[in-house]
């Protein structure tokens, strides 16, 4: 008997139900149904949203690259958002900005060989 008058109990062994060939079955309710119509939505939002993401990198990279060739005649809109960049880039650490722009290559790279 263990504290509290309670007996101690031998530890249940666990088995997993097989088929006739020894595979695995799966939980009825388990995540490995991956073709159901949650899965489904939510990997198609996040194609939608990695999309949006490019779109918007892709505009500011544009942004910039006007006013890199136009310079100061290159607009208001155009002057303010490299101003901005260019003050974040002067408070950002220059090894932060570099890790960050490699790791963002990396998983770019990486998910378009998939």
């Amino acid at each position: 008997m263990t504290r509290a008058g309670l007996a101690k109990r031998p530890a249940k062994s666990f088995q997993v139900a097989t088929n006739v060939e020894g595979v695995p079955l799966l939980h009825p309710h388990s995540l490995a149904d991956v073709s159901s119509p949650m899965i489904e939505r939510l990997e198609t939002a996040k194609r939608y949203l990695w999309a949006f993401i490019e779109l918007g990198f892709l505009a500011l990279l544009a942004i910039l690259l006007i006013y890199m060739l136009l310079g100061q005649s290159s607009g208001e809109y155009v002057s303010s958002v490299a101003g901005n960049v260019a003050k974040f880039a002067n408070e950002a650490s220059t090894s932060l900005i570099g890790i960050g722009i490699i790791l963002a290559i990396v998983y770019l790279i990486t998910n378009r060989l998939k």
